[in-house]
């Protein structure tokens, strides 16, 4: 979808509230047809506007209308004095978030609150005359997306890092807050033309660095093409031209072959009852870039450059055409998967296969349905117009929002969140299987100590070693795609510090640190205490007071050993460190049969 910037003449304001509501209204005929009914027979003025969406709210009962269009008139009125850099009146920016949230048809309080976004941040107002007007969800969703002002003073790394803190801690609460902003981020990328270009360059780094990476984590497949399109070339100019200079060529060759299958298998498939549609899907410079470099690829391996898209109206008649496509032209081996049945990402399901082209070069085909296909293209979005009828798909589809909701964010820093975010969420994602067949998902460079975690926690504390491939490994190693693995875990916890190094997933690495500050505690609160012995000198005497003190779990601090050469008693003194007082008594219990105690005598130190 493009979106038209307004020229900086004057602005039409009423045809673009007209222009907005036809297109929020566009997925309701009848509503739209309330509009153009008042609309037919007179000039389009705000007047006869206003009497439209009265008619609209009067005979549909529909209110959406109402706040849509207060919020438009008062973000105009907010704004009336700002401009942007490319001259616009600065309404424009609000105006394009919310004609693009209305294309995706998200629902009227999210394209208020995009009409709303920046009136708190760039304007004397405050956040209690929002919530008056436009109530409280709006006023909810304004506020999460408000940069916080006494931060102002600080970097703008670290302003960037707080904001992106404040926002995601928002998204777990109400996820249109993140759709919002990315159709905020939307448009100030299709306007970064206006910026110096070390200000794009570092606006378009950001955008790569994490826009991106959520884009597709939410399943925004299109918006993430979008985004890699404009900030790819900004961040590496001269790769990009390079790189797109012979993508260009090789695609020219790869599409002439792709017509010449297409026309095969639509004669194929002519007779049978079997509506398929095909087109073709490019790749993204970036994307092929991050194969290259990920996969140590020359571009002369990658093959998929360009993929052909094939979508059906069934599930069944997906493998129907599966069966065709691979009795029509050979399967390339080991280039097939069914992302449909067993899919390992929530918003995306196609099964993926590859097979010789007529000029004997390998073509990839993505088959999928056509309602399959609109959940690739915007994953979240369709998910949670979903979620009104059907509650549960939309829950079982956003384990990345629940993963997150998780995480303590008083607790972290949002220097430490924003690291954390790049290390686990926003990585790359690997698949392993457990022996019972069970997939866990896990960030590219897991351990297995991150996979005993993803398990269970219990596993995870006990984790001794794993065995990968039915070989055995230690807990440091590291994951591939597709791997069987198995943790080996004891009865007693054996978290370390060393285990910092390895884990990368945010589960084991929180779990690791909570361990570890119980343990810290524990020794802050443990008391010392020293026991004086008289008893018969023998041999293993000192073994049989050690064993006693490990089997309560108490550390020696000192201990002084004396021997009286002619009475055969010795005078012992040993100072421990015991984690709970009421050891104490058990201690001594178990102190008193050991053979040859005399006499025992305890003081605490201070």
């Amino acid at each position: 979808m493009k979106c038209d910037l307004m020229p900086a003449k004057k602005l039409e304001y009423d045809k673009m509230i007209e222009k907005l509501l036809r297109i929020y209204y566009s997925n309701n005929k009848e509503a739209e047809g309330f509009i153009q009914k008042a609309l037919r027979g007179g000039p389009k003025t705000r007047k006869l506007m206003n009497k439209a969406l009265k008619l609209l709210n009067k005979e549909s009962g529909d209110l959406d209308s109402e706040l849509i269009r207060k919020a438009f008139w008062y973000s105009k009125k907010k704004h009336s004095k700002q401009k942007r850099l490319s001259g616009e009146p600065y309404f424009i920016h609000p105006y394009n978030t919310a004609i693009y949230l209305a294309e995706i048809k998200m629902d009227a309080p999210s394209i208020a609150a995009g009409l709303l976004h920046d009136v708190i941040e760039d304007t004397e107002t405050e956040l209690s005359e929002i919530k008056t007007k436009f109530g409280g969800e709006v006023g909810s969703l304004v506020k999460s997306l408000t940069k916080l002002k006494q931060i102002v003073s600080a970097s703008k790394r670290k302003e960037n890092n707080v904001f992106l803190h404040k926002i995601l801690f928002a998204t777990t609460k109400d996820v249109r807050v993140i759709i919002i902003k990315l159709a905020d981020k939307r448009h100030n990328l299709l306007t970064l033309k206006y910026l110096p270009k070390d200000k794009q360059k570092i606006i378009a780094e950001d955008v790569l660095d994490f826009y991106i990476p959520l884009a597709k984590k939410l399943g925004l497949h299109e918006l993430q093409d979008e985004f890699e399109k404009i900030c790819f070339k900004l961040v590496k100019p001269k790769i990009y031209v390079k790189i797109k200079t012979k993508v260009e060529e090789k695609r020219k060759k790869k599409e002439a072959e792709m017509d010449l299958m297409t026309a095969k298998l639509q004669e194929n498939i002519s007779n049978l009852n079997l509506n398929a549609s095909f087109s073709k899907y490019e790749r993204t410079i970036y994307s092929i870039f991050k194969k290259m470099t990920q996969n140590l690829k020359s571009l002369s391996e990658i093959e998929d450059s360009v993929v052909l898209i094939v979508l059906t109206d069934t599930k069944e008649q997906c493998y129907e055409f599966l069966g065709i496509l691979h009795n029509t032209f050979s399967p390339v081996p080991l280039k097939f998967r069914d992302h449909m049945s067993v899919s390992q990402f929530s918003f995306y399901k196609s099964i993926h296969t590859t097979v010789m082209g007529p000029k004997h070069s390998p073509v990839k085909f993505y088959i999928r349905t056509r309602e399959m296909d609109y959940l690739v293209r915007f994953g979240l979005i369709q998910l949670l117009k979903e979620a009104k009828s059907n509650p549960d798909v939309f829950n079982e589809n956003i384990c990345f929002l629940n993963d997150l909701s998780s995480i303590d964010f008083q607790d972290l820093s949002s220097e430490s969140f924003i690291n954390v975010l790049k290390s686990d969420y926003l990585q790359d994602r690997i698949f392993v299987f457990t022996r019972e067949g069970k997939l866990i998902e896990l960030p590219r460079g897991a351990s297995v100590v991150d996979a005993a975690y993803a398990l269970s926690i219990d596993i995870g504390n006990n984790a001794v070693k794993g065995k990968v491939n039915g070989q055995l490994v230690p807990l440091w190693h590291k994951l591939k795609n597709g791997d069987l693995i198995e943790v080996m875990a004891g009865k007693k916890k054996r978290v370390s510090r060393l285990w910092n190094t390895f884990a990368i997933s945010v589960k084991a690495r929180n779990e690791i640190q909570k361990h570890l500050k119980v343990k810290k505690r524990e020794k802050k609160e443990m008391r010392l205490v020293t026991f004086e012995f008289r008893a018969l000198d023998r041999i293993g005497l000192i073994k049989d007071f050690a064993e006693v003190f490990f089997s309560v779990n108490a550390n020696i601090f000192s201990a002084e050993i004396r021997t009286s050469d002619e009475s055969g008693l010795g005078k012992d003194s040993f100072t421990l460190e015991l984690s709970n007082p009421k050891k104490l008594e058990a201690l001594m219990k178990k102190l008193k049969k050991i053979k040859g105690v005399i006499e025992i005598k305890t003081k605490y130190v201070e």
